[in-house]
């Protein structure tokens, strides 16, 4: 799978190998059945798709989970190189933390290939994602729920996440990164045993919110040097007006309606966008709607008979080819490229 890169420049060398961690209390699978794995699994995180790239007599899957307040830990080993596709994540957050082997990520614009020692990837909700597993890949992935997540960010930035706002790929290196992993890692060997201080019902939801919390403070680019530092000062009537735009973004909106909602005057929301954002709302709205349109055709499977005229329409694009060209100066491609890419797999 080649060396471990994030993005396409960065090296990233292999950290000493971690000490293997026990299955934790509840195992849920243990099968050579791909097919079973398969629909197991998608109980679990969402429904994807799953191809057998190695060998069939290798493959051998195990899984063990366990909760942790909102939090749900899962402990999974393969046996066979694998290929997975899952649907844009909706209601959760995914952080991987690779324990052997190898695994690549691509979300969206950004792909990294991690080994142990590296840590591991992140997944957003909303984002397209292809996955790809080494043969002796083992991980332990952090579920935390997109609601919960998203509440404790708008509590320590007063403002909502996105997905740029969180790096693909986690580095050991960093000492925070390096502590979380470490609280993970710990919780999972606890909730090992029969009597788990994790599990404990005054202690989880303390020890649920402190893993969220360090991640954040570990994973998030809003303590990045090179963030802007003005951005989690964004007023609060611009966040409404975004967060308006953002949740009626298939409606016909004008910047009035928005102004309106913000309860500031047009100018006044013309400035903040224009401040904050580099853009004015109406602007900001077209953006939305292109990352709208772009995930979609990027998901898009042949027998879902989805096309480009009629998600342009649907996402309030009437002149298709000023869209063909405003979507090719933002993507580099054609929508149409972006279409023919994802049926073809």
């Amino acid at each position: 799978m080649g060396e471990p890169t994030i993005g396409t420049d960065r090296y990233i060398p292999p950290a000493r190998k971690p000490e293997a961690s026990g299955p934790m209390a509840h195992p849920i699978l243990d099968s050579r059945d791909f097919a079973y794995v398969h629909h197991r699994m998608e109980g679990v995180f969402s429904p994807f798709e799953l191809a057998l790239l190695g060998e069939q007599a290798g493959f051998h899957a195990r899984a063990s989970t366990a909760a942790l307040g909102k939090l749900r830990l899962v402990d999974l080993t393969i046996g066979s190189e694998l290929a997975a596709r899952p649907e844009p994540l909706v209601d959760y957050y995914s952080i991987n933390i690779v324990l052997d082997g190898a695994m690549n990520v691509r979300r969206d614009h950004e792909s990294a290939t991690v080994g142990r020692g590296t840590v591991g990837t992140v997944l957003t909700p909303d984002s397209a994602i292809e996955m790809r597993f080494s043969a002796d890949c083992r991980w332990l992935c952090v579920l935390v729920g997109r609601r919960e997540l998203d509440n404790a960010f708008h509590a320590m930035w007063a403002d909502l996440p996105r997905s740029e706002d969180f790096a693909i790929g986690l580095d050991q290196r960093q000492s925070q990164v390096a502590s979380w992993v470490q609280l993970v890692r710990w919780a999972a060997a606890d909730l090992a045993r029969s009597e788990s201080l994790a599990a404990h019902p005054v202690l989880a939801g303390q020890i649920e919110d402190l893993i969220v919390n360090g991640f954040l403070a570990a994973g998030s680019r809003r303590l990045s040097p090179a963030y802007p530092r003005e951005q989690p000062m964004i007023p609060a009537a611009v966040r409404r007006a975004r967060d308006y735009i953002e949740s009626r973004a298939t409606e016909p909106l004008t910047v009035a309606d928005a102004a309106r909602v913000a309860g500031v005057s047009v100018r006044a929301l013309q400035q903040g966008f224009r401040q904050h954002y580099g853009v004015t709302p109406i602007g900001y709205l077209r953006e939305v709607r292109l990352d709208h349109v772009h995930r979609e055709l990027q998901s898009a499977q042949p027998r879902d008979g989805v096309t480009v005229t009629e998600t342009a329409l649907r996402w309030g694009f009437g002149h298709l080819p000023r869209f063909a060209a405003t979507y090719q100066q933002r993507f580099g491609r054609l929508p149409s490229e972006t279409l023919r890419h994802a049926e073809q797999g």
